[in-house]
């Protein structure tokens, strides 16, 4: 069944931008979105502001509730699997080259548009940073968007050194219906670009729609194309750009129609001229120029004289067949002589009048095929923009594949090379041997030896067959090596999940060895056959039960009953059914435990040393909620504390010490501090109405079947239990008897045998 918890927030700090991975079942449950996720947004982006990670940021929240909102409306009534991911902000760094004034024709033109740098000050600037500016502007003067292709045409053609100087940018198409394909080709001639404009999502859903765009984006730059100006197909821009909408918001129609730079204008290279095609009607003036008509065979590999007339020798007509006529011939006709062995045999039978008719004149080089087929992992490959850490995982994490993917190529470890016909043009290099393999579920052989996959999830190659498991199942760590993982199924990790590393599957997860120190997220149960020790830094959440050997110095979220053969040691521990761990051995102590279910351990508390904080038969969502937004609101009073100091030292300064930076550094603090203090109030507020939200189960109890320490602080059902002092065999209920809450288990065996 959905959940609102399903909804998750994921920030790229290489990127600068928020994204929710949005189950699309999710939104049936309410009309809007949770205000918690945008504020979240906006207290990521001001915390990056404050540490000088970004100068500015821009929300979509506009668009994700108009997405949320037609969710709700198609899915009300039905159940979909499919998640989508959108951007609900970005950060950037002001691009200094980049100025943006208002436009002049506000219904025409969006800004104007100046930059400054020469091609390599373009080169090394981000376009995203670049656009999300410009997005800014327009959005804080109330402006429409600008025309996103005519932006990244100006920036591209200033990467080519060309001069952007206030120039006019459009803005964005508003949306057309009854379109007879759905999409529209627009060039502008003048700026040299060649966008598109799609305008029914409903292409996003059909794969022969796609390919029909790519094939028309590429027929248009060709058609464009000519002797002066030649016009580049961005077809690497393109893909990417469909494929995201298969994912994203356009999918349903919401932010269309989608604008897209699909080709730009270069100065066309000289180019030789065709030979083969046109040598025929190539006009000379010398003697007998035309008379020699050849053969060439289907593959260009070799010229003969087709026809040759003995009357030539006794012609009248002002030429002689001798060797300049011939190289005259050879060079009209366009062909390339490489070895001159063959042309000394006409050249000999030309002085001896002899007929020359069928005469091989040259031949030219095949082309070598590879060799040494072997199967390519394209799913394993990558592109980076940066060496941050986050990205390294992320890109190497390309386990899983989603339908359309190119997963498996055949390649050879001999490449092959091209040939050159009797014109002295390169030939193709000839197929290889094909490479058989079988094919399995979830594959596609297309042409070309590619493998394409028509369902998510996990590439194998076992068996000479190659298929996609729905089961996703890793040998080995998790790590910076092998990288993330993101499964839409179930998982099975043998081996350990290591500091740092992010491991999110939609079913249930099975991991042979430890946690440590990682974020992992399951949609079904967990089970970890050693220990969970996630530090402050990782985090392991399950949607139903956990099992482990072991839990300590870690953050646990359960929706169902968590089980625990050992120990589960100063940790921050959330669950949503039964807390469970050995009669015998099995303690639970230290760290702060909410349960709404009953607890029952051999051990409850430390004898010496760390406080146990123990809530049972409390609401874990609304204690989740509230533990969330107290450490939101703690590191905001944090941030403020610190601006307030900041700010207290520049108002000591005198007049005279004060520069224009100062100043400036004033009135920044100031804002900040006013806005800070805006969302904290707004935090007190939710967090209180949280607090008064909050229910209990009066029939809870918490078993200690060998001790109970009085070092434990205890709240059973919504009472505050003070143990009188270290107990053995005994539970905790919120109902009162012979004047204690603390009771020997063998007053309530049915109930301790239901706990256990």
């Amino acid at each position: 069944m959905a959940d609102l918890k399903d909804v998750k927030l994921a920030y790229s700090s290489a990127q600068k931008r928020i994204r929710v991975e949005l189950p699309v079942s999710v939104c049936k449950l309410s009309k809007t979105p949770p205000q918690d996720l945008i504020d979240r947004a906006s207290g990521k982006f001001e915390s990056e502001l404050q540490q000088g990670h970004i100068d500015a940021y821009i929300l979509y929240q506009d668009l994700f509730f108009d997405l949320w909102g037609k969710l709700h409306e198609l899915f009300k009534e039905k159940n979909s699997e499919r998640v989508l991911s959108v951007m609900l902000g970005e950060g950037f760094r002001k691009v200094e080259e980049l100025t943006v004034k208002d436009a002049k024709d506000p219904e025409r033109t969006s800004c104007l548009m100046t930059l400054t740098g020469d091609a390599n000050q373009m080169t090394n600037i981000r376009f995203d940073w670049l656009l999300a500016q410009m997005r800014d502007h327009c959005q804080k003067k109330g402006f429409p968007p600008p025309h996103e292709a005519q932006v990244k045409g100006a920036w591209l053609r200033a990467t080519q050194g060309k001069k952007i100087e206030e120039l006019p940018i459009g803005i964005s198409p508003e949306p057309e219906k009854d379109l007879e394909k759905g999409y529209k080709m627009l060039a502008n001639r003048s700026r040299g670009e060649v966008s598109i404009v799609i305008h029914d999502h409903t292409i996003f859903r059909e794969k022969e729609r796609l390919n029909e765009i790519i094939h028309a984006c590429k027929e248009t730059a060709r058609k464009l194309s000519d002797e002066k100006t030649e016009y580049q197909f961005l077809k690497e821009d393109v893909t990417q750009a469909l494929k995201a909408c298969l994912h994203g918001p356009e999918l349903f129609g919401v932010g269309m129609p989608l604008v897209m730079l699909v080709a730009t204008s270069r100065k066309a290279a000289k180019k030789k001229p065709k030979s083969a095609a046109n040598a025929s009607t190539k006009q000379e003036s010398y003697p007998g120029a035309g008379f020699l008509e050849i053969d060439v065979d289907e593959e260009g590999l070799e010229a003969s004289i087709a026809s040759f007339s003995l009357e030539w020798y006794q012609s009248s007509s002002g030429f002689t067949p001798d060797d300049v006529w011939l190289r005259n011939e050879l060079k009209r006709l366009g062909l390339k002589v490489e070895n001159e062995k063959n042309l000394a045999q006409i050249q000999k039978g030309l002085k001896e009048c002899q007929d020359v008719t069928g005469m091989v004149i040259t031949k030219g080089t095949p082309g070598t095929p590879p060799s040494g087929a072997f199967l390519h992992k394209s799913y394993l490959d990558m592109k980076m923009d940066d060496d941050s850490t986050e990205d390294l995982r992320d890109a190497q994490g390309r386990n899983v594949v989603q339908p359309g993917d190119l997963v498996f190529e055949v390649r050879y470890k001999n490449p092959g090379k091209p040939g050159k016909n009797v014109y002295g043009e390169t030939t193709p290099i000839p197929e290889g041997d094909p490479l058989v393999v079988d094919i399995g579920p979830g594959i596609d052989l297309r042409e070309g030896g590619r493998y394409f996959a028509t369902i998510e999830g996990m590439p194998l190659f076992e068996d000479n067959q190659l298929s996609i498991s729905q089961v996703y199942h890793h040998r080995g760590n998790i790590n910076l090596k092998s990288g993330n993982v993101y499964f839409n199924g179930p998982a099975r990790i043998e081996g350990n999940i290591e500091s740092g590393a992010t491991v999110m599957v939609k079913g249930d997860l099975t991991v042979t060895g430890s946690v440590e120190g990682a974020f992992v997220r399951s949609g079904g149960s967990i089970t970890v056959k050693n220990g969970i020790v996630t530090t402050e830094r990782g985090r392991v959440q399950a949607r139903e039960n956990i099992h482990s050997n072991y839990i300590g110095n870690s953050n646990i979220i359960c929706g169902g009953d968590l089980f625990v053969r050992k120990a589960a040691l100063n940790s921050q521990i959330i669950v949503g059914g039964n807390i469970n761990l050995e009669k015998k051995e099995g303690t639970l102590a230290g760290g702060q435990i909410s349960c709404r279910g009953n607890i029952s351990a051999g051990k409850v508390g430390f004898p010496k040393g760390d406080k146990t904080y123990i809530l049972a038969g409390v609401d874990w969502r609304t204690e989740l909620s509230l533990q969330t937004k107290r450490n939101r609101l703690k590191r905001l009073k944090e941030a403020e504390d610190t601006d307030r100091k900041a700010m207290r030292e520049l108002i000591r300064k005198k007049a005279a010490q004060m520069t224009a930076k100062h100043k400036a550094q004033k009135d920044e603090l100031q804002e900040r501090v006013t806005k800070i203090r805006g969302i904290n109030d707004k935090l007190l507020e939710q967090i209180q109405k949280l607090e008064e939200m909050v229910n209990w189960d009066k029939d809870v109890k918490i078993y200690a079947h060998e001790l109970l320490c009085t070092n434990v602080e205890i709240t059973v059902g919504g009472t505050q239990v003070k143990v009188p002092g270290d107990v053995a065999g005994v539970f905790v209920s919120a109902k009162r008897s012979r004047g204690s809450y603390v009771h020997p288990i063998e007053e309530d065996e049915e109930g301790q045998d239901e706990a256990s």
